[in-house]
């Protein structure tokens, strides 16, 4: 399954057969172009709790249709609600798409072989401001703050003169 590209948001999920996944990306599910992030993985398998020992798990990290980086997953060496946590930076504003991909580690008949590819858009700079380019109207939001505490001064030295 391809999601649609979004900014990244809370809880994303992706389908294919039995097998769910849940990715939650940190910080605050909006990475920042060249800070680390963390990707989280949940998954899946007809509704229970996968593991990750009766899997060859991979996930793929894509940018503009090229790996980056391509990782073996394994549980996090502390307790943690995600079955994978993996770090990366992404270096650019741009979409990117996760694939995770999957199949039996020793019975070839536990479960079928799967991908499950999510898209999502990385649009904070490292000055943690989303980029002018997908906010046209950035001027007229900081407006709606200027212009009312510029009044409130004006109010408050016409007051005190």
């Amino acid at each position: 399954m391809i999601a649609l590209p979004s900014a990244a948001v809370a809880h994303d999920r992706a389908v294919s057969g039995p097998i769910t996944s849940t990715i939650h990306i940190d910080p605050e599910d909006s990475p920042v172009v060249g800070r680390p992030a963390t990707i989280q993985l949940q998954l899946e398998r007809g509704g229970k709790p996968f593991d990750l020992a009766d899997c060859r798990c991979t996930l793929t990290i894509v940018k503009n249709k090229t790996p980056l980086t391509t990782i073996t997953l394994k549980s996090p060496t502390e307790p943690s609600i995600w079955l994978a946590v993996v770090p990366f930076t992404f270096p650019t504003i741009d979409t990117y798409t996760l694939v995770l991909t999957g199949s039996p580690s020793s019975d070839p008949n536990a479960f079928s072989a799967f991908t499950l590819k999510t898209a999502f858009r990385v649009i904070r700079t490292y000055s943690n401001q989303p980029a002018a380019t997908h906010d046209p109207d950035a001027l007229s939001h900081k407006l709606h703050y200027v212009l009312p505490g510029a009044a409130a001064l004006f109010l408050i030295y016409c007051l005190i003169f």
